[in-house]
């Protein structure tokens, strides 16, 4: 039968798709150009910069194991209050510029827009609402009271309580023999007796039994990298009874966020802040293959590994010099603005070489199929 119903004018719609590609060339090209030919080393001097004042203490390892941690406290700053109180005090002037600035830089964390420019020129509404200083980022570092909502969920009021000022450090030796999981990778810099002969993947696989026992018992912990694991166990060459550091992070509760893409999201922190690790110290794919398989096969739950793989094939992190591992195509004003956008999970998964990014992206995705192609149809626990 014959339909009647109006074509869509497909040639119209492919000349307006090559007008607003042509106009945001145009547009932007300017901006591109400052990009493409200033330093670009510069951003990463600013952040460095920034970061050396919003880090305002690192982890007292060196009291109580002899070494100095690599382990650095953002939002706030230790101290001991009048009665010897160690405390999480986040009311200093830095404190407050970290606490801001992770809000404001977070809104790329998950999402930067494929074509800002055409967005703009067809719906300059939606497009205002992408902007750092107007859209609201997904998760970002809580007050205090919301820190402490985080303590008692997360199951933690044995080491974190309220304070005046913040968060009480209940315990002050949990800080300084604690041994972190970064401190761990970072075992060829820091070169000490007290860490050298725990075996990282191990340590791993037990952070990661803790993240999915977390998932199951009280939800997502907004925050999955390898500086949020502490092992309050330390026992000749193995870790054990892993906690979060201060948990400061929440997923935004204005936004509607569902538990398995919280979920999914704490995984993919884990996935992308190992695998920058693992290049650095090793340079080598075939380890990072094996700490994916790690974490592929202690956390176990396909659905969440499904969502991981999906997310990154669909671009989340946003992560620096990562375009050509995207799937999807991208625009002039998408690599001209990607570098500043990616800003923040530079600094936050410690990625010292953007050349690696696709790479990392590729692995990720390859490692979750090849789990979910092989995982037994059995329920994970």
């Amino acid at each position: 039968m014959a339909s009647f119903e109006n074509k869509p004018n497909l040639k119209g719609t492919q000349n307006e798709k090559l007008a607003d590609e042509k106009s945001e060339t145009s547009l932007l090209k300017e901006v591109s150009e400052e990009v493409n030919t200033a330093d670009q080393g510069i951003v990463n001097k600013i952040r460095a910069w920034i970061n050396s004042n919003v880090q305002e203490s690192n982890f007292p390892t060196k009291e109580g194991l002899g070494y100095e941690s690599t382990m650095g406290i953002y939002g706030g700053k230790l101290v001991n209050d009048a009665d010897g109180k160690l405390v999480y005090d986040t009311r200093g002037f830095w404190s407050k510029i970290d606490q801001w600035g992770d809000r404001i830089l977070r809104s790329f964390d998950e999402h930067h827009a494929k074509k800002p420019g055409a967005m703009f020129l067809r719906r300059p509404g939606a497009f205002l609402k992408l902007l750092p200083f107007i859209v609201d980022s997904k998760r970002y570092r809580g007050t205090p009271e919301q820190t402490m909502d985080n303590v008692r969920r997360l199951g933690l009021t044995d080491y974190y309580g309220a304070h005046p000022s913040g968060i009480e450090i209940k315990q002050p030796s949990l800080f300084s023999h604690s041994i972190g999981m970064q401190d761990i990778f970072r075992q060829d810099q820091i070169n000490h007796p007290s860490i050298n002969d725990i075996n990282r993947f191990d340590a791993l696989g037990t952070a990661t039994d803790y993240m999915r026992h977390l998932h199951e018992t009280a939800g997502a912990i907004a925050e999955g990298n390898v500086y949020s694991f502490l092992f309050t166990e330390n026992k000749q060459d193995e870790v054990g009874k892993p906690i979060i550091t201060i948990p400061t992070e929440i997923y935004n509760p204005e936004k509607q966020i569902s538990d398995i893409e919280k979920k999914a999201t704490d995984l993919l922190d884990l996935f992308a802040s190992v695998a920058t690790e693992e290049y650095r110290r090793s340079k080598d794919w075939q380890n990072i293959r094996k700490a994916f398989d790690v974490i592929l096969n202690h956390y176990q739950d396909k659905k969440i590994i499904a969502l991981v793989a999906s997310y990154v094939k669909r671009g989340r992190l946003t992560l620096p010099g990562d375009i050509e591992g995207r799937d999807s195509e991208t625009s002039p004003t998408y690599r001209a603005t990607h570098h500043i956008f990616a800003a923040h999970n530079t600094q936050r998964l410690s990625v010292k070489n953007s050349e690696i990014t696709p790479q990392i992206r590729r692995e990720i995705i390859d490692s979750c199929q090849n789990y979910l192609d092989n995982a037994s149809e059995e329920p994970p626990h």
